[in-house]
């Protein structure tokens, strides 16, 4: 592991240790659902709710340079309308700077899902006001249902029919979630009650001041560690519903403002990360601009706890900013 070089005597040079350990912020917004028909208590709503105002993750890539994750939610649940999920996703895009988004929703019992892609057509389904994207009014379920058009919000394996050509996120969701699944990603709570996150690489994770060791065992719902990882899996199937409507217009406002020459707060080119790694795994422009995720949760007491869903969302988030930000091979090597 790195030491820190010893600079007393330089007045070019910081004089104490905490000046010369280096931090970068990483911001992941986040967003959740309110409650619809079929689904009283919305986990996603919930997941949200419980990490405001912000929640920070500190990541020590090694003894003098961290990770500094912010967790920053929205306000609140969104409606499971399509009109409101167009009009917020702008609004968030507009008006807040963030270097990542995660958008959460219920999915199946069962596990966890990550969704690769979403498509722009195909929604068949109303939304809690009857309504489909543009304000049509939908079909009853038993007309749906008689055209072979009715399928689970949740997503069902089946695409449906469809012209159009989906829009995939720019992270790497395979490697994702084979790092939540195998337990790779771990979180423990430091003395100053902030959490902080090691991986398999890192447990002997330097100590700061304010931080602890990673506890041995488990102790109670904000130390949750697990030898095996969670129950989560890759999906190419986002249910063609408000969970898949927001990944397409989030996606879509990504790369629009990306090709407009917009803010880029994910241009790795002249910040920190790239003096003091130059040697990690970058990419495209393209794939840079899409740093969106959706994640699908079991609903309420399917399979996890409220705690639970969070701890995997949080592994989620790491794993996002790991792979965006080009330091996978912090856990590449134990995989």
């Amino acid at each position: 592991m790195p030491t820190i070089p010893d600079t007393k005597g330089s007045s070019n040079s910081p004089n104490t240790e905490a000046e010369q350990h280096k931090l970068k912020h990483i911001k992941v917004y986040l967003t959740g659902y309110g409650p619809f028909p079929g689904i009283a208590e919305n986990p996603s709503g919930q997941m949200a709710n419980s990490l405001l105002p912000e929640t920070c993750i500190s990541i020590h890539l090694n003894s003098h340079f961290t990770l500094k994750i912010t967790i920053h939610p929205h306000s609140t649940p969104i409606r499971v309308a399509y009109a409101d999920v167009e009009r917020i996703v702008s609004e968030i895009y507009t008006t807040e700077s963030f270097d990542y988004i995660l958008h959460v929703g219920v999915g199946l019992g069962g596990g966890f899902e990550l969704e690769k892609i979403a498509y722009g057509d195909g929604y068949y389904m109303g939304d809690v006001d009857g309504l489909l994207p543009g304000g049509k009014e939908a079909k009853s379920d038993y007309e749906l249902k008689n055209e072979g058009l009715l399928r689970h919000w949740g997503g069902d394996g089946s695409i449906g029919p469809t012209q159009d050509v989906p829009m995939e996120t720019g992270l790497d969701v395979d490697w994702i979630v084979k790092m939540v699944l195998n337990g790779k990603i771990k979180l423990f709570e430091g003395a100053d009650g902030e959490e902080r996150g090691y991986t398999a690489a890192l447990d002997q994770a330097p100590v700061t001041e304010g931080a602890t060791t990673a506890p041995k065992k488990a102790s109670n719902n904000k130390e949750l560690r697990k030898s095996k990882g969670y129950k989560i899996r890759p999906s190419k199937d986002a249910g063609r519903y408000l969970c898949e409507y927001i990944y397409r217009k989030s996606l879509e406002q990504a790369i629009s403002r990306c090709e407009k020459g917009g803010r880029k707060p994910w241009d790795w080119r002249h910040d920190t990360l790239a003096e003091e790694f130059p040697a990690r795994k970058t990419r495209s422009e393209g794939n840079i601009s899409k740093r969106v995720l959706f994640m699908h949760v079991p609903p309420v007491g399917n399979l996890y706890t409220v705690a639970e869903d969070v701890d995997c969302l949080k592994q989620v988030v790491v794993g996002m900013v790991l792979d965006g930000e080009g330091l996978r091979k912090n856990l590449d090597d134990f995989s």
